[in-house]
């Protein structure tokens, strides 16, 4: 990132938190009719609706002029740990019949020694299980408007 601000040219960066759409159908959270967790999720999120950070996304093209850069923190009007979103998400979703199914970290560790994929996938869960997400959104949501979405209404939608 500091390479491309150093560039010279325009940019726009966004750093969106979690997505809600993870615990649809071919996200990352879903085997199947399973919300699989790895871990203990120790700090809580600000999961985000793909259709809230879209709408951020096209508001802050809209607004820039050439010449100015931003960067962007996109966040939820909501924050859970993996285990609490889980839990809105079932309690609301009524497409299909869910359950959580737990693992433990350090097999998706060993299994990564083996499959590259899990490797990077244990990485990936070990960061948002670990480092504490603070809400740092404000600055975006009075340029761009908030994100309005709450898991449970995201999961009574269907997505």
């Amino acid at each position: 990132m500091a390479a491309v601000k150093a560039s010279g040219l325009d940019y726009v960066i966004f750093h969106p938190s979690n997505f809600m759409e993870n615990f649809l159908p071919g996200g990352p959270y879903r085997q199947g009719k399973k919300v699989v967790l790895a871990g203990k999720s120790e700090h809580p999120m600000h999961y985000i609706a793909g259709r809230d950070y879209a709408r951020q996304v096209v508001a802050a093209f809209e607004r820039l002029r050439p010449g100015q850069s931003a960067t962007y923190d996109v966040q939820g009007p909501e924050a859970f740990t993996a285990d609490q979103a889980a839990d809105v998400f079932l309690a609301n979703y009524t497409a299909e019949k869910l359950t959580i199914s737990r693992a433990p970290l350090g097999l998706l560790k060993v299994l990564g020694w083996v499959v590259p994929q899990l490797a990077y996938g244990y990485r990936i869960v070990y960061a948002l299980n670990h480092y504490p997400e603070p809400f740092t959104a404000a600055p975006t949501n009075g340029a761009l408007g908030p994100a309005g979405t709450t898991l449970a209404e995201f999961a009574r939608r269907g997505g």
